[in-house]
C-alpha cells in the first residue's frame, strides 16, 4: 500500500481557546493551581483545557474571561480572516510587491485590539514580529514581538 499523508483536520476550536488563556496566565505569573482555585476549578481539567484535551464547557470562557479581565472571541473567524491574509502577504512576497505587502500588514496591525482578545492572536503576534522585521527594523520591538511568542 502507497504512502499518504494525512493532512490534519482542523477540529472547530483548533485548541487556540486553551493555549491562549494558557498564555494569558502565564505572562500574568500565575500557577495553574492559583487560576484553578480561583476560579473554583480542579486543577487537572484547568490543565486539560488549556492543552486542547477538553472541549470549553459552556460559561468557562466567560468565567476565565472575567478572571484575566479579558474580551476572548473563541469564533474562528477572525483566525480564517489571518490565515487568508497569509495567503496574500505571501503572493506580494513572492511577486515582489512589497507595497502590497506592507499596505496589508498595516492593515492587520491597525485592528490589533480585535486580532489579540480572538482565535487569530498567534497568527497576529507572527505577523507583527514579521512586519517588524521586514519593515521596521527597530530591534527593541522585534525583541519585544518575539517574547511574546515565546511563552
Amino acid at each position: 500500500m502507497p504512502y499518504k499523508h494525512k493532512i490534519p483536520i482542523y477540529t472547530e476550536n483548533l485548541n487556540l481557546t486553551g493555549a491562549y488563556f494558557r498564555h494569558q496566565r502565564i505572562i500574568d505569573g500565575l500557577s495553574l493551581t492559583y487560576v484553578a482555585d480561583s476560579i473554583r476549578m480542579n486543577k487537572g481539567f484547568l490543565s486539560d483545557l488549556e492543552n486542547g484535551k477538553r472541549n470549553f464547557p459552556d460559561g468557562t470562557i466567560n468565567q476565565l474571561n472575567d478572571f484575566y479581565n479579558l474580551k476572548f472571541d473563541d469564533s474562528l473567524k477572525f483566525y480564517i480572516e489571518l490565515e487568508n491574509n497569509i495567503d496574500e502577504i505571501f503572493h506580494a512576497l513572492c511577486n515582489s510587491n512589497t507595497f502590497k505587502e506592507k499596505q496589508l500588514l498595516e492593515l492587520i496591525l491597525s485592528k490589533r485590539d480585535i486580532y489579540e482578545n480572538s482565535s487569530g492572536f498567534f497568527l497576529f503576534n507572527l505577523l507583527n514580529l514579521f512586519y517588524l522585521i521586514r519593515f521596521n527594523c527597530n530591534e527593541t520591538s522585534i525583541n519585544d514581538a518575539k517574547k511574546i511568542n515565546r511563552v
